[in-house]
Parts: structure tokens; sequence; C-alpha cells
């Protein structure tokens, strides 16, 4: 079983494409280190397209201008007010993305941000058993990528209901939203 990075370089080699989506990999510094080794694969520089996320109808919608990057933007300005700090924002690794990294102390915090439109929706009852697996599985790779493994951490969800840009959003913060061991079956937790 080769590991994600294996897989990902071998997709590389086997493009013949020389411009890449490169997201957010933790900030500007990790996206120029991958152009770097790109550049380096290919022998010449490569362009950069953003990302782009749905808006709903079916058409592409740049992220920067999405609901659900304007909800993980809410929701980490909302996590720094509360005294975390935020050392990744969009880690992609495979076939997903951690939303936010913080530290909450010595704590390790993975947070999946959740947002709708709809006045009133729980999103964050879309963070199903498959989605938790996947997030579990996506900490272990930034875990082990950055030496952290041994750390204390743990899973929060922020659910972000946002019905009028104009005014700020309702945001519910849940603490420990989930375990982060192999039972992901178990329910989750509403009581906060």
């Amino acid at each position: 079983m080769s590991t994600w990075w294996q897989q990902w370089t071998r997709r590389l080699q086997l493009s013949s494409h020389r411009v890449w989506q490169v997201g957010g990999a933790c900030g500007s510094a990790a996206s120029a280190a991958i152009r770097q080794m790109l550049a380096a694969i290919w022998g010449e520089n490569v362009a950069v397209r953003p990302s782009r996320a749905s808006n709903g109808s079916g058409a592409a919608t740049p992220k920067h201008e999405s609901l659900g990057y304007r909800g993980e933007l809410a929701a980490a300005d909302y996590l720094r007010q509360q005294g975390y700090q935020i050392v990744c924002h969009s880690f992609q690794a495979g076939d997903g993305e951690l939303d936010l990294v913080a530290l909450d102390g010595e704590v390790v915090v993975y947070v999946e941000v959740k947002t709708l439109q709809r006045p009133g929706s729980r999103p964050e009852a879309a963070v199903h058993y498959h989605k938790r697996r996947q997030l579990i599985r996506l900490a272990r790779v930034f875990a082990a990528s950055r030496g952290l493994l041994h750390h204390t951490s743990r899973f929060d969800v922020v659910a972000v209901v946002w019905p009028d840009p104009a005014q700020p959003p309702l945001i519910r913060h849940h603490r420990h939203a989930f375990r982060g061991d192999d039972d992901a079956r178990g329910v989750y937790r509403r009581d906060h």
C-alpha cells in the first residue's frame, strides 16, 4: 500500500499537464514549496490556478467567493477570538481537505467547518460517519507530516449559519465533536 504522497507523485509523473491546481496546503509558503518542487520535476515555471468550488447552481465559483470558504474564514476569526491559534487553513491530501488546524493551548485541534444559508439549519449534521472517517485519515496524514503523532489532539466541528451576507453569521462550536480513534461510528454529540 502506498502513501498519499507516493500516489500523488505517481499521478504527477504520469500527467502531461503543465498547469496544476495547487490548493491551499497550509499557506503560501507550502504552495510556493509545491510550485518549486513541480518546477524542479518539469524544469520550468509552473502556473497556479486558484481552487474553484460550486456555488450551488452548478457553475464554478472561485473558492474565495464561495459560501463555504467565507464560513471557514468566519470560523477561523471566531476561534482566534476564543484564544485558538490557527496553524493551517485548507490542508489538502488525497481525496479530502482539513478545513482548519488550530492549537488550543498544547492541544492540536482539527476543525471541520460546515456552512449553510438556511435559517434554523444544522450544518453540523453533515459530518456523518464517512466524513468523520475521512477527517481522521487526513488528521493522521497531517500529524505524520509534521511530527505530531504523539501530541494530544481532538476533533471539533464549527457550524456556520449565514442567511444574510450583510449580517454576521450564527456560529456554533462543538468541542470534542467525535473521537479520533477507529470508533468513529458513534453518535454525533449534539450536547454542546
